[in-house]
């Protein structure tokens, strides 16, 4: 009888008009290959534009390549000047 446990990506969500990126982690238990648990987290919790994303996973990384355009990253600078 093996009991495993495994972090996986379960989710990447792209949020509102600055592209915010919500992910969800799924915590999976098994034993012997069949699963008997399952938890979702969201780990760091939002991760917006002007992060630095160098120490995400690939999966991330790739998404946030793609609809973080210099456009989104500059309205949401210019946004943060404003609320601050």
């Amino acid at each position: 009888m093996a009991i495993t446990k495994k972090r996986i990506i379960d989710k990447i969500e792209i949020v509102g008009p600055f592209k915010h990126l919500q992910v969800r982690y799924a915590t999976i238990i098994e034993e012997d290959g069949v699963e008997i648990n399952r938890t979702y987290d969201r780990g760091k919790g939002v991760i917006s534009p002007d992060k630095d994303i160098t120490g995400e996973d690939q999966e991330i990384k790739d998404v946030a390549n793609i609809v973080w355009t210099p456009e989104v990253k500059q309205a949401w600078h210019d946004h943060m000047a404003v609320v601050k």
